[in-house]
């Protein structure tokens, strides 16, 4: 069973394990800035290494109060997880603030792009929203995975239709809220919520 320690701020600054092996989690200005731990003959190993950066919010709201990061203001977001093996995960947002697309790299010098997950939701202002953005299709790419037939590979596609007001199959319910969820071999789940979509 491992130990965990705090720092006077709360955060997590040791764990130990039953081998009294122990992982550091080192802070800066940005937050947690690495995950490190002492092997024999090294200073230090890292297990992982983030990057933060400034991200202006911009917004485009018809009849709502934002309730949050005013449009021009910027906030503290992750872009980057290094691992051990210097592979990365690199986390793009839109200008909402939402992320929309995560990327892995290898962690050579040439570092070139393994997979992304992304997500078709509205990178800048430019159409108006009355109310948070939400997706509706997720993409999903692999290096040789899914080729087509010239050998090059393919995105596949989940789809998230928008929940909708239905009675239950069996009809025990006249009014449930059902989402569904598409995958990309067409096979999908549906999913049933008491209430309605319009909170009644």
């Amino acid at each position: 069973m491992a130990d965990s320690n705090y720092d006077g701020l709360g955060r997590i600054d040791t764990v130990i394990d039953t081998l009294s092996r122990t992982i550091h989690f080192n802070y800066d200005a940005n937050g947690l800035s690495s995950i490190t731990q002492a092997w024999a003959g090294q200073v230090q190993h890292n297990w992982a290494r983030f990057t933060y950066a400034s991200k202006t919010i911009q917004t485009n709201f018809t009849g709502l109060t934002v309730n949050g990061p005013q449009n021009g203001s910027t906030i503290h977001a992750l872009t980057q997880v290094k691992l051990a093996d210097d592979s990365h995960f690199d986390f793009d947002y839109t200008s909402w603030g939402q992320v929309w697309k995560i990327s892995q790299y290898t962690g050579e010098t040439s570092a070139h792009l393994l997979n992304y997950r992304s997500y078709n939701l509205p990178t800048d202002n430019s159409s108006a929203q009355s109310d948070c953005p939400r997706f509706t299709v997720r993409h999903d790419w692999a290096e040789n995975w899914n080729r087509d037939t010239n050998g090059t590979a393919q995105e596949v596609n989940t789809l998230f239709d928008a929940p909708i007001d239905t009675a239950l199959p069996d009809n025990s319910l006249q009014t449930v809220v059902m989402a569904k969820v598409k995958a990309p071999d067409n096979t999908y789940q549906q999913i049933y919520f008491a209430g309605s979509v319009s909170g009644g």
